[in-house]
């Protein structure tokens, strides 16, 4: 119509993910999976560790054990500085896995997480020289995280951090967990400035 227009147009965002630029300020990620089974615990490569903080909800870290196992998998970020994070987000979307074909019914057994807990780390050293981590959440095992949660969020109080910890529980029976995008959120003044 004429003189239509727009006005007082605004836009919610949590802000800018701080996972996506982590590796580029010498940040890591670590994924470490089967968690105490031995000579079956396994640290993934760099590659795939990485897409989970790769910002393409298509692509994906899984892992898949046989039917019984209840597998534990840790993924640990370092932020490569220190930012002030108040919400943490983990997206299991499932887009990324196939639809048809031999790989099709991957998509159909995968889930998120059983259960988890987060904790942060502004990277203080406990006295054994170890980070001191602090818990931010945690998601108690139930049946509705086995496929009717597809994404997780986790928000609290604004915490110094540079490291983020996720440990949790993978699969159940022959299931295979699935995790697209850890997302990390703040906001304010830069936690810290070094010269």
């Amino acid at each position: 119509r004429p003189g239509a227009g727009l006005a007082d147009l605004r836009v919610a965002t949590p802000g800018d993910n701080l996972s996506l630029g982590a590796l580029g300020r010498g940040g890591s990620i670590e994924v470490r999976s089967l968690l105490g089974a031995g000579d079956r615990e396994r640290e993934e490569s760099e590659f795939l560790s990485s897409l989970i903080i790769d910002g393409d909800i298509t692509t994906y870290w899984g892992r898949k054990e046989g039917r019984g196992a209840v597998p534990v998998a840790r993924f640990t970020l370092d932020l490569g500085a220190l930012f002030w994070v108040d919400r943490t987000r983990l997206l299991g979307d499932f887009s990324g896995l196939p639809t048809t074909g031999e790989r099709a019914r991957t998509r159909f057994g995968s889930i998120n997480y059983l259960w988890y807990q987060l904790s942060g780390s502004d990277g203080s050293l406990a006295p054994n020289g170890t980070l001191r981590w602090t818990p931010l959440g945690d998601l108690p095992e139930s049946p509705r995280n086995h496929r009717d949660i597809v994404h997780f969020e986790e928000t609290f109080k604004p915490r110094k951090l540079r490291y983020l910890r996720l440990l949790f529980g993978m699969t159940s029976a022959a299931l295979s967990g699935v995790t697209a995008e850890m997302q990390v959120f703040g906001e304010g003044y830069a936690a810290e400035v070094v010269s």
